[in-house]
């Protein structure tokens, strides 16, 4: 059954290190109310970036499970985000007011698990679940960056237009489902590369290529792609440097690994990996 494939044990022991972020995100955000200690966050963050390093390091890089695809590319791309968390800690411990530090690294640790989400995804709702894991904390941690009108500003527009970029995104993952009626990448691609499934829904093909538009349009705003780039400018003036960092880094590997996924099925060399076969999405 498809339920119990999201739910099994080799998927909980696979999302090992995203489960321990999440954690130290919530601990943060409850204990920073009652605790008064700048420190102490850093390096509750510090400890759960090693923690969930260490759980990586003793997954296999070559299975996948259920609707993750613990593939080598996502494993590197795992490893890769762990090391950017740890240097945005870093960045965060310095420039972050006293009274503001569980929040910021609550968030910062629920961003990365979500990016981690993401570039191990092999499913469309969880791609999704992952991306809006990135987003979400990010509103937080703009807000929080200066107090400032124009920070507010940046804050605010930035808020409006990914709501936006994921409606859309969402849209065109329904039009996707569709037609493939199913939300698994590997699903999608078989079922859409097949001629007999492909004849038999050929009048509902047109809304194949609306999807496909729907979702670039939805991943370009949310890394400021061209032509969706206008609103960039004036968020990242209006925030922190190590926000600033943030917002050039993780939703661009998030969205990097979508795209990447959706590119390899043009290339019939890279149909025959097991990486690419984890990720493709249908063209």
């Amino acid at each position: 059954m498809p339920g119990e494939a999201y739910m099994s044990a080799g998927v909980v022991r696979a999302l090992m290190p995203e489960i321990v972020l999440m954690a130290a995100a919530a601990v943060a955000y409850t204990a920073g109310a009652f605790v008064r200690c700048r420190g102490c966050w850093s390096v509750l963050a510090a400890l759960a970036l090693l923690a969930a390093a260490v759980l990586l390091a003793a997954q296999d890089a070559s299975a996948a499970v259920g609707p993750l695809a613990v593939d080598p590319l996502a494993h590197y791309l795992r490893w890769l985000v762990l090391l950017l968390g740890g240097l945005l800690v870093l960045c965060t411990a310095r420039t972050a007011a006293a009274g503001q530090t569980p929040e910021i690294v609550g968030s910062l640790l629920l961003a990365v698990s979500g990016t981690m989400l993401c570039v191990g995804s092999a499913d469309l709702v969880l791609a999704f679940l992952g991306l809006e894991l990135v987003s979400i904390p990010t509103y937080v941690l703009l807000y929080l960056g200066r107090r400032d009108v124009a920070s507010q500003e940046s804050a605010t527009k930035y808020f409006f237009l990914n709501i936006l970029a994921s409606a859309v995104l969402l849209y065109g993952f329904s039009f996707v489902y569709g037609l493939a009626g199913s939300t698994q990448l590997v699903e999608i691609f078989a079922r859409l590369s097949d001629p007999d499934y492909l004849q038999l829904t050929s009048a509902w093909k047109p809304l194949g290529g609306v999807g496909l538009v729907l979702v670039f349009a939805g991943l370009g705003f949310k890394i400021a792609a061209v032509p969706f780039q206008f609103y960039a400018p004036d968020v990242y003036q209006g925030t922190t440097h190590a926000n600033a960092a943030l917002l050039s880094v993780l939703p661009k590997a998030a969205v990097w690994r979508c795209w990447s996924a959706s590119s390899c099925c043009r290339c019939p060399a890279a149909r025959g990996s097991v990486g690419a076969s984890r990720w493709c999405w249908p063209c």
